[in-house]
């Protein structure tokens, strides 16, 4: 596990929330395509249960899902992958790098119009 971010309440939302990232790197050092293997899909799949398990002990969890960003999948680890985003509890996610960059650019991108046109009003 990379990061684990414990996260309080605040408004708008009403629980709290535990979220696990797994990341892998996106090139070797030769700058091929790194791979996440079945092994690495499982263990983090094994994590985020294993963090769930924990905070299950409180008489109110919080929600905890999980997030691996790696750039691409073995043959063996995607069906899993794949099998494992369809799970509701805990909810896991999966990005690749590409899609992480994506999601950034139009995030900064509506946050730079917004602020535009706020400093836009009188």
């Amino acid at each position: 596990m990379d990061f684990l971010f414990v996260l309080k309440p605040s408004s708008p939302a009403v629980t709290d929330e535990v979220v696990v990232v797994e990341i892998k790197r996106a090139r070797t050092v030769h700058g091929v395509v790194r791979k996440a293997t079945l092994e690495e899909v499982n263990k983090f799949h094994t994590y985020v249960v294993a963090v769930r398990e924990y905070y299950n002990r409180n008489t109110s969890p919080p929600a905890v899902r999980g997030l691996m960003i790696c750039e691409a999948y073995t043959a063996q680890a995607d069906p899993i992958r794949r099998n494992l985003e369809q799970l509701r509890d805990p909810r896991l996610e999966f990005k690749t790098w590409s899609r992480v960059v994506e999601d950034t650019e139009k995030l900064h991108l509506g946050w730079l119009k917004a602020t535009r046109r706020r400093g836009a009003d009188p």
